[in-house]
């Protein structure tokens, strides 16, 4: 997988352009001399996060790696036009014949579905982007979106104590006005000033 299918990828998903590394945090990606993708893994305070996708373009193989403590890790392991899984989960189950297209493009699309909407917590890959925040750090998939407009916002009957807006970080008390959702709240400056996805005008950012 190159890098403009990566992009085009990030694109169609609605993939906030704010999320892309700035070399200390965000979604980080390596690409070859030829623009292949070789790495892909977040960042933490400039120091690679749980999980990191690797990719070995010459001999078609690679790994996606989920590493829950020192020592311990779950992984999708790709070679010679099959993926296997090491969890807890995968039963024994023998190797699965994929392509190798088939298995980057999965994999890539689970990277960057590790971005969430602030209100359902669904990554972009099973929910797509409708709304970015003005930040473009954050975004509501399009069930989300609609909601700010059938549920609008309001204040609490009774005390609940401080709440944190997911966009902004601000804090409110119960008599301000927000979006409050199971797992997520916006702040009504925040929901005014959100901008719709535009998949046909996104550029990379560095």
């Amino acid at each position: 997988m190159n890098q403009r299918s990566v992009i085009r990828m990030a694109r169609i998903l609605g993939f906030p352009v704010g999320r892309w590394s700035d070399g200390q945090r965000g979604l980080y990606a390596q690409y070859d001399q030829r623009g292949r993708l070789t790495e892909m893994h977040w960042l933490v305070d400039g120091v690679p996060g749980s999980r990191r996708l690797t990719l070995r373009p010459r001999t078609k193989s690679g790994a996606l790696v989920l590493t829950l403590e020192p020592g311990r890790e779950d992984k999708e392991a790709y070679a010679r036009g099959e993926v296997e899984r090491y969890d807890a989960w995968s039963d024994n189950r023998g190797p699965e014949r994929m392509s190798w297209r088939a298995w980057t493009r999965r994999s890539v699309s689970s990277m960057l579905g590790r971005q969430r909407c602030l209100f359902c917590g669904h990554g972009v890959d099973q929910s797509p982007a409708a709304l970015h925040t003005e930040d473009e750090l954050d975004h509501l998939c399009s069930p989300c979106a609609m909601s700010l407009t059938t549920n609008p916002p309001t204040t609490r009957s009774w005390p609940l104590g401080e709440r944190t807006c997911g966009a902004c970080h601000e804090c409110f008390g119960d008599d301000a006005l927000m979006h409050e959702r199971r797992n997520g709240k916006l702040c009504l400056p925040c929901s005014q000033r959100m901008k719709v996805v535009v998949r046909s005008a996104w550029s990379w950012p560095y």
